[in-house]
């Protein structure tokens, strides 16, 4: 019967992985009057973790916010979207390479609420950018009603209602429609069929958010 050994050899990945550490911790090998040992690989593997862990502490902080997140049950309109922010509106002096720009697509006021709770509980100061169709499907949150939740859950950026209802209909369902506005619980209303209009307003909403620093007075924890 094959006998196995208690440490088998390390493959060529582990090997790689110690290099690496070992690269990394020698200027603090070097300022303690540490050598490199020339024992087994095993346990030269064993000191380089313990000392990282007793004197190093390493943190990737990699934040993926969205810049802006959309909401809405049309899949054409997701397209409209990622057309609009890439090809039409003028963020150079935002995003200087378009490819930063981070754009959330959610499919349901539920989805959008959670996607900012998720950015809340994140505490960054991305820019941030809310827009919201109304109707997005039977017994699921309207536009309204996910500005509410929004702001509930402490989102402090633009919220962007851009629905083909009209105004009179809105104040109908919702008798407080215009107290909301007032009190930039949504911040602006736009007509889905004006696209020249909408477009406008989008891009001022964005240099705002920018100019205005909006994303430094994005939720913070507790607020």
């Amino acid at each position: 019967m094959q006998q196995h050994s208690p440490n088998p050899p390390f493959s060529t990945i582990n090997k790689n992985s110690i290099s690496l550490l070992d690269k990394l911790l020698s200027p603090f090998q070097r300022s303690r009057g540490l050598s490199k040992s020339k024992e087994t690989p095993a346990i030269n593997q064993n000191c380089l973790v313990k000392y990282a862990l007793n004197h190093t502490q390493l943190k990737l902080d990699i934040c993926t916010c969205s810049h802006v997140s959309i909401a809405d049950d049309d899949e054409f309109q997701h397209f409209y979207y990622q057309s609009l922010f890439q090809k039409s509106l003028d963020l150079s002096s935002i995003f200087p390479d378009k490819n930063d720009l981070r754009l959330k697509s959610c499919y349901s006021g539920e989805d959008l609420v959670k996607n900012i709770s998720q950015m809340v509980t994140c505490g960054c100061k991305t820019l941030r950018l809310v827009i919201t169709d109304y109707n997005m499907g039977h017994n699921k949150l309207n536009g309204v009603q996910t500005a509410k939740k929004l702001r509930e859950v402490g989102y402090k950026g633009i919220i962007l209602l851009r629905t083909s209802e009209k105004r009179s209909y809105l104040l109908g369902q919702h008798g407080d429609f215009e107290k909301m506005i007032e009190e930039k619980v949504i911040d602006v209303l736009i007509d889905k069929g004006d696209l020249k209009k909408g477009k406008e307003v989008i891009q001022c909403c964005m240099e705002l958010a920018s100019k205005e620093g909006i994303q430094n007075s994005t939720v913070s924890k507790g607020i």
